[in-house]
């Protein structure tokens, strides 16, 4: 991880856009294998989607 922060510093690219994509990443990741481990009704809220 720091070799790779220690580039993306030095090219200067803000913090901010690199922790954005970081964390959208990783969401996107995630969300792809909760799909395709559990399945498309992992996403259903029943309901309680004001709740969520």
């Amino acid at each position: 991880m720091y070799p790779a922060s220690k580039h993306a510093v030095s090219s200067e690219i803000d913090g901010y856009y690199l922790t954005f994509i970081r964390y959208v990443l990783g969401a996107v990741l995630v969300s792809v294998i909760l799909i395709i481990l559990e399945g498309k009704q992992s996403y259903q809220t029943k309901g309680k989607t004001l709740l969520l």
